[in-house]
């Protein structure tokens, strides 16, 4: 079973309260990723779904990367940096808030 049928059982699921969840697009290492639409605006996002039984979590790790990454406006404005607009745990999961950059995120 993974992380986010583990913890969200109801449909439609909505994740960190604004956030409802689409379809699944893919899954990695260590976690899950969903097309996401912002419940409020109807913008589509990415929503990255880590199981929070970890020991540490690399979903909050990336998120501090990103947004520590995106300060630095030499970098930023070098390459493309996705916005992050939401972190936090939803039931048993860490979950991730971002910019929608492709078919797989």
């Amino acid at each position: 079973m993974n992380a986010l049928n583990a913890s969200l059982s109801d449909k439609p699921r909505r994740v960190l309260g604004y956030y409802e969840i689409v379809k699944k697009l893919g899954e990695g290492a260590f976690g899950e990723i969903y097309l996401g639409r912002n419940v409020k605006d109807g913008s589509e996002v990415a929503l990255k779904i880590e199981s929070a039984s970890v020991k540490r979590s690399q979903l909050l790790l990336e998120s501090k990367f990103i947004i520590d990454l995106a300060k630095s406006k030499e970098i930023g404005e070098e390459i493309n940096i996705p916005n992050v607009f939401n972190i936090g745990k939803e039931g048993n999961c860490y979950v991730m808030v971002m910019d929608l950059l492709g078919n797989s995120l």
